[in-house]
């Protein structure tokens, strides 16, 4: 970055990269506290419950809960690692970020509990995010030329 110029580097990034990566870094921020409060939801729930957790389904909830807090919160590192690479207009970075945003998409199908959790209630829930995604996806990839390697 050019201290005594700050604008020209500006000039060297297009506006809606820009906004994409700000845009990107903040939803994952939101994600990544949503994940910490739900660790602590878990652990609350786990440690405060009236009852003594002996059913082996409640139990593998609360851990499944906690491994995928903790995937979620990591993948959501690794796409702002991928961000901030694109921010510094590196090709790179939006394979990271399209690698880590695969994972989130494929992460909660590992978590499928009959009964409980199934397929059609993930798919509810994952279309919004997997349009968003899409939509990110296409416009970062619009901005591949401005980066290099």
């Amino acid at each position: 970055m050019n201290i005594l110029h700050p604008l020209e580097e500006l000039k060297k990034r297009p506006l809606l990269l820009s906004v994409l990566c700000v845009l990107t870094i903040l939803g994952n921020c939101i994600m990544i506290l949503s994940g910490l409060f739900s660790l602590l939801a878990l652990k609350i729930v786990y440690y405060f419950s009236i009852f003594p957790i002996q059913n082996e389904l409640v139990s593998y909830i609360l851990s499944g809960g906690s491994v995928f807090a903790i995937t979620s919160i990591f993948l959501c590192f690794f796409t702002i690692a991928g961000t901030i690479k694109m921010w510094n207009l590196r090709k790179m970075g939006f394979y990271l970020y399209l690698i880590s945003k695969a994972a989130f998409i494929l992460t909660p199908f590992i978590f499928l509990v009959p009964g409980i959790l199934d397929l059609n209630s993930v798919l509810k829930g994952l279309i919004p995010y997997i349009a968003l995604t899409f939509l990110f996806v296409i416009l970062y990839f619009l901005n591949l030329k401005y980066m290099h390697d």
